[in-house]
C-alpha cells in the first residue's frame, strides 16, 4: 500500500509539473528592459518595468493572436516603453488589430520611453527595412 501511495505521488507531481510548463507566461512581470535576444518588447511601466509582452514575430491581433498580451485589453491600459533585440530592421506598431492606424514605426536596437504620452497598441509588424516610408 506504502508503494502505491508513493507511486500516486510521483504521478501527480508528473501531471502537476507538465501542466506547469504547458502554459507560457504571456505578460510577466520584467526586470528593467528584459528582453529575450531576436524579440520585441513592450512593457506597461518606464524604463522597461511593469508587466512585459514579447514577440518574434509580427502579430496582428494581440488580443487573439497566436500569443496574446493579457494586458492590452485593459483599459487604460498602454504601452509606455519598448525595446528591440530582434533581426527586423524596424517594428511598426498600430493602435487597431488588423495592423490599422499606424502610431509609431521603431528601429532594431532601440529602447524607449512613451512616457508621460504612452500609446495603445494592438498590433505590430515586423519589416526587414528602416522607418522610411
Amino acid at each position: 500500500m506504502k508503494k502505491l501511495s508513493i507511486a500516486l505521488a510521483a504521478l501527480g507531481l508528473t501531471v502537476a509539473a507538465g501542466l506547469a510548463t504547458a502554459t507560457p507566461a504571456l505578460a510577466a512581470p520584467a526586470a528593467d528592459w528584459s528582453c529575450p535576444g531576436g524579440y520585441v518588447c513592450f512593457y506597461t511601466g518606464v524604463n522597461g518595468t511593469g508587466a512585459r509582452c514579447a514577440w518574434d514575430v509580427s502579430d496582428s491581433d494581440w488580443l487573439r493572436g497566436d500569443v496574446r498580451c493579457s494586458w492590452a485589453s485593459i483599459a487604460p491600459t498602454v504601452v509606455s516603453a519598448y525595446v528591440t533585440t530582434g533581426t527586423a530592421g524596424s517594428v511598426r506598431l498600430y493602435s487597431g488589430v488588423n495592423y490599422s492606424t499606424e502610431v509609431d514605426c521603431i528601429t532594431n536596437g532601440r529602447k524607449q520611453n512613451y512616457s508621460p504620452n504612452r500609446i495603445r497598441v494592438l498590433s505590430h509588424r515586423l519589416y526587414s527595412n528602416g522607418c522610411q516610408t
